[in-house]
């Protein structure tokens, strides 16, 4: 007879897949409560789709949201950004142009919240969107399976919503994992529901005791990014053989550049080309340099044709990647991406979250805050180190910003010859980013779970 309890978890997102399945972390919870997944169909046609049949599993298609949930949704949202006056609306706003009817709600609820305490105002409006917004599509699994409690991993989609709507309804304790450390101030919206909120770091916890008066410090629970616990292992491949597949010369100086989203920045691909004929006029005799250009993932390998040849670049896309981790048996990709950190000197990107990734490895990052030119309505890419969340790593110095190739040139060099440069505000940054918690992620969150 099967005494364990049963738990809902939904998984919608790349990284809650990341964080849940790769990790292990599903399959130690699963010692004590039987696992029920809720997931999007197509789920099943990817790469963990034998990983996750272990586990009780329900597929449903995509379907949409109702407009009336969206316009709630994008209300609470202007709630919280306007009221707890965050610098990315700001910035949004200034460069980013808008509909008249989006500038005239703008105009109106930046008016409001003025007048009244904008955590009234987004109280207010989730108790009437909860009240008057049904939806049953999860009704009979709950019915039929009545969990402890269901985590999602996803908010403001309708998949997870729609989940969350049915918990609602039959009483079901509901608990959020947070995807991503950005997303309290440039992404997602909260709701008054949950019992339970699992964080990366006290700064989120702090944001949400902030911008949510509906909770308690005691619900919201540190545990880190789960996937992240690789990066307290070094690789088990050796720095020869894993550079070699990707055409790399080991003993050359390697530079990781995570690259943008070339429709947030596109003259990455000039910038770079123009950078290396610098390096190479100033450097590169007693220097040689190597670029690992990692392609982002919105991007696709045939936009970035004149990098192909060049003799001091590795282009890395999904695909290539995908090749690449075939010589290497059980070989993940959140493991790939820490061994290309690892066997990098530097990283250098443009505003990203492999930052986090780089300090935790101790290497040294530079960020890019120049394009050659800037396409009508964008925001200018030295306007994203002012974003609410990245203030956190700007104002601490711990990576150094190049507005310039000029500068770029100058302090890859240094960062090249004098290895310890920095070295001190990147060690203050881990300490107060991720305070006294444990750095094993995975088991902070496991216990976390199982508690």
């Amino acid at each position: 007879m099967n005494l364990k309890e049963t738990i809902f978890i939904t998984l919608t997102a790349k990284w809650s897949v990341r964080n849940l399945i790769v990790t292990g972390v599903l399959d130690e919870v699963a010692l004590k409560y039987n696992i029920v997944l809720l997931a999007d169909s197509k789920l099943l046609d990817s790469e963990y789709a034998e990983s996750i049949k272990k586990f009780t599993f329900y597929s449903f298609d995509t379907f949409s949201e109702k407009k009336l949930k969206v316009l709630f949704r994008q209300l609470k949202k202007a709630f919280i950004f306007k009221g707890a006056e965050l610098s990315t609306e700001k910035i949004w706003k200034k460069y980013v142009k808008r509909p008249f009817y989006q500038n005239a709600g703008d105009g109106f609820i930046s008016f409001l919240v003025k007048l009244i305490n904008f955590k009234w105002l987004f109280n207010l409006t989730d108790s009437i969107e909860w009240a008057v917004i049904k939806d049953n599509k999860f009704d009979s699994l709950f019915k039929q399976h009545t969990p402890k409690f269901i985590m999602v991993s996803h908010l403001n989609i309708a998949f997870d919503e729609s989940a969350i709507r049915s918990a609602i309804d039959n009483n079901i304790p509901i608990r959020y994992l947070l995807m991503s450390w950005d997303h309290l101030t440039t992404k997602v919206v909260m709701n008054n529901h949950f019992e339970l909120i699992y964080v990366w770091t006290q700064i989120n916890k702090n944001e949400i005791l902030e911008f949510y008066s509906r909770y308690s410090p005691e619900q919201i629970k540190l545990v880190g990014p789960p996937q992240f616990t690789v990066y307290n292992d070094q690789p088990v491949i050796g720095k020869e053989s894993f550079l070699a597949n990707m055409g790399v010369k080991n003993g050359n100086k390697i530079l990781l550049y995570s690259a943008a989203p070339l429709v947030r920045h596109t003259t990455q691909i000039d910038l770079i080309i123009d950078f290396l004929a610098s390096w190479n006029r100033l450097y590169n005799t007693h220097i040689p340099l190597h670029i690992i250009f990692k392609i982002h993932p919105l991007d696709n390998l045939k936009d970035f044709d004149l990098l192909k040849n060049h003799s001091q670049i590795a282009l890395i896309d999904q695909k290539t990647s995908e090749l690449i981790k075939k010589d290497f048996p059980d070989y993940d990709e959140v493991i790939f991406n820490r061994d290309l950190l690892y066997y990098s000197d530097i990283n250098v990107n443009v505003y990203s979250s492999v930052t986090l990734e780089a300090f935790l490895l101790a290497k040294p990052v530079i960020h890019i805050a120049y394009q050659k030119e800037l396409p009508e309505n964008s925001i200018p890419c030295k306007e994203y180190y002012q974003f609410s969340h990245f203030k956190r790593i700007t104002n601490s110095g711990a990576s150094t910003i190049v507005h310039s190739e000029n500068e770029f040139v100058q302090f890859l060099h240094r960062y090249l010859i004098e290895p310890n440069f920095n070295s001190s505000r990147r060690a203050a940054f881990n300490a107060s980013f991720w305070g006294d918690m444990s750095m094993d992620f995975k088991n902070n969150l496991v216990k976390e779970l199982c508690n």
